[in-house]
């Protein structure tokens, strides 16, 4: 990592400086790329992690879809070099150091585990490398997650919120066909006979317009999310068993629903979970947390940093 101790910023703003030793030899002082704070990133430390992102890519995707990733890439990593480079430059403030024997012992397994980083990236290099996500983590670790609680309750909204989703309702409808003020004089009427009392199934059969009320009486059975248009299911999702509701119209016409039962497709009890679910949504509360309490930090540093990105040469 080249600092400002080292190397002053006119100097290295130079898109391709070189020094004379003598006429006969010329040294190319590499480009700074990314300036946060007193901390830089060279042209050569980006590109060697563009072209390790890419080989990662160009392994878990193919088609298309790589070309979407490769394409967004420069711009994802930037944004992540930037984010490193604040969290390095917190582990500094905060007088946070990392044992020369854990970054050793780290360059041994990779190298052991991955022979191809060694046959492309120096020792010095991946030291460089681990040091800087070790610097990252101890930060996360003080800074976020010492401040994320997985509360009992936050749990079970959890679990609530997923039964939600896999709530079924048994529904019914009576549906008038058009748009005009006769139309939705005809549906309002209905709605009135229904909550004067008036038998669901006979009401649908005389006065729905939808084909199949001939055959199942408005009585739609159980459903799921997404087998509807949206302004009927985000109306029958949103009633409570026997609700009759508000007129909905959609691009079939206008509807009167009814709900008669609802049951959840999961049986998850969310006031008495077993181990496994209780660790799913222990997991999602803690992934949710995390990412709102990172987005927050992050923002709190870039705030106080000075920033410069540089485009390529």
């Amino acid at each position: 990592m080249i600092s400002w101790k080292s190397i002053t910023l006119a100097m290295a703003l130079l898109p391709a400086a070189v020094l004379f030793a003598d006429e006969a030899k010329r040294i190319k002082i590499d480009r700074v790329r990314i300036v946060v704070n007193n901390l830089v990133l060279t042209d050569r430390e980006v590109e060697s992690l563009l072209q390790l992102e890419s080989q990662r890519l160009r392994q878990e995707f193919q088609g298309q879809e790589l070309e979407d990733q490769l394409k967004a890439l420069e711009q994802t990593l930037m944004d992540r070099m930037v984010e490193d480079l604040l969290m390095e430059n917190e582990a500094r403030r905060l007088g946070i150091s990392i044992d020369e024997k854990e970054i050793n012992e780290r360059v041994d397994n990779i190298i052991a585990r991955e022979p191809s980083v060694a046959a492309t990236y120096s020792e010095e290099e991946i030291k460089s490398f681990i040091l800087k996500d070790l610097l990252k983590r101890r930060v996360l670790q003080t800074e976020v997650k010492a401040y994320i609680h997985t509360s009992p309750e936050a749990v079970r909204d959890a679990c609530l919120a997923e039964v939600g989703d896999n709530r079924e309702v048994h529904v019914g409808h009576v549906l008038v066909r058009g748009e005009g003020e006769a139309a939705l004089e005809k549906i309002l009427a209905v709605r009135q006979l229904l909550q004067d009392g008036a038998d669901f199934k006979e009401t649908a059969l005389e006065h729905s317009q939808d084909p199949s009320a001939a055959q199942n009486h408005g009585d739609l059975g159980f459903i799921s999310r997404g087998q509807f248009v949206e302004e009927f299911e985000k109306e029958a999702f949103s009633l409570e068993v026997g609700a009759i509701s508000p007129v909905v119209e959609t691009k079939f016409g206008y509807h009167i629903i009814i709900v008669f039962e609802e049951r959840i497709k999961e049986g998850i009890d969310c006031d008495n979970l077993d181990d496994v679910n209780r660790a799913r949504f222990v997991d999602r509360v803690y992934q949710r947390l995390h990412g709102e309490r990172l987005e927050k930090f992050l923002a709190k540093l870039k705030e106080k940093a000075v920033i410069e990105v540089y485009d390529r040469p």
